[in-house]
Parts: structure tokens; sequence; C-alpha cells
């Protein structure tokens, strides 16, 4: 299987770090890299965790320097994007590596570059392709994340793709006695209903898990 270049920015690392999924993200067939603005971001637990992983050479953090600054300055990028944000297209766009990323701002700037991108459900593809996880595990941790990360609740300003395309949606928590629940359970177990997919598709879709449901509704 071909490595992945990926350069991966602080969310995703905050994700993964509060959903106990360090190991297992460096587990997959990936080429990590990142920014030393990046690390900076984070809280010093999740910097030891990190610099562990740079330890093994599992994670290469790269200190750019003025010449990278100077091509930063002159590349134009829009004022919504933070130093770091810059930083991590910089590096992808220098090691021609994949960004990934939950910030829209990023993604769409990425995208404007033509430079790959992707998020934490690709993540979780990734782990249940490469069997780094089992899907009641993936299925358990992609609970946890939806329950408590602010990007699917409270972000009104989101994106998802499908193939090549990119969607902007805003997202809307259902009621988890609403019908449409049974309907949503039904679809996925008729699209899921592979050997190796069904004992995921089969626990989330049990009625406990209603209660997650969330719809994206295109802008």
């Amino acid at each position: 299987m071909k490595t992945i270049i990926a350069v991966t920015d602080a969310c995703i690392f905050i994700d993964l770090f509060d959903l106990g999924l360090m190991e297992s993200f460096f587990d997959l067939n990936f080429e990590i890299h990142t920014t030393a603005a990046v690390i900076f971001e984070l809280y010093m637990e999740q910097q030891q965790v990190l610099k562990s992983f740079q330890s093994l050479q599992k994670l290469m953090i790269h200190n750019l320097k003025e010449q990278d600054y100077l091509e930063i300055y002159t590349e134009g990028y829009p004022k919504s994007l933070s130093e770091t944000d810059k930083s991590v297209l910089h590096l992808a766009n220098k090691i021609n590596a994949c960004v990934l990323s939950s910030d829209k701002t990023l993604r769409n700037c990425a995208k404007n570059k033509e430079i790959e991108y992707h998020g934490m459900i690709w993540i979780f593809d990734k782990f249940v392709e490469t069997s780094t996880l089992t899907p009641a595990e993936a299925k358990s941790k992609l609970n946890e994340l939806v329950a408590s990360n602010f990007i699917f609740y409270n972000n009104q300003n989101c994106q998802i793709k499908y193939g090549e395309k990119v969607i902007d949606i805003t997202v809307k928590k259902i009621d988890k006695a609403d019908k449409i629940n049974e309907d949503i359970s039904k679809a996925y177990l008729n699209k899921y209903s592979q050997e190796y997919n069904l004992e995921y598709a089969k626990g989330i879709s049990q009625k406990e898990y209603f209660d997650f449901t969330i719809e994206f509704i295109g802008s």
C-alpha cells in the first residue's frame, strides 16, 4: 500500500488526543508532518505525546526558515488564515503532501491552491479500511466525536466533500423521537450490507444512537 504523505493541523491532533486515538493514527501507513507553529498551539500534555512519536521517527516537525516565511508572505494568503494555518499549507505544497484539517478556512484555501485535503471522517475510514480499528471500535469513537465536537454541533459554516465536489452545509441535530431516524437506519443497513461492514452498520442503527443523529443541510 502506498504511503500517504500528510501535513496535520492542530485541530486534528486535538481530536485524536481527546479520543485516545493518537497511537492508532500513527499506526496508519502515513508519513506525518507538521510545523513547529502547530505544536505551539497545543497543550503541554498534547505536545509531549506528539514528541514521543517524533522520537520514534513517526512524526516530522518542521521549523520553517526565513526563506519559507518570505515565500508565505509573497503567496498572498487570505487575511482570515492564521499564521499557523499558512505554515501548514506552505509545508504541504513544499513536500507535495495532503492536508489533514477540519478547519473550513484552511480547507477552502487548500482547495483553491489545488492541495488535496481530508478531515476526521476520512481518517476514520482509513482506521476501518486498514483494520487499525475494528468496526465496533470505530463506531464507539465516532459517536464520541459527534457527541462532543463543536464542529458537528455548533458550527454553522461546515463543509463536506462528496467525491471531488465540496458542499457548504449547516448542521442540525435531529430529535431522537423523530421517525426519520428509523428511515436513516434502514438506508444505512441497505447501503452497508457487506459482511465486513455489517457489525458496524447494525450497531450504529440501534435506537440508543438516535440521539446522535445530525442533518447536513446544503447552503
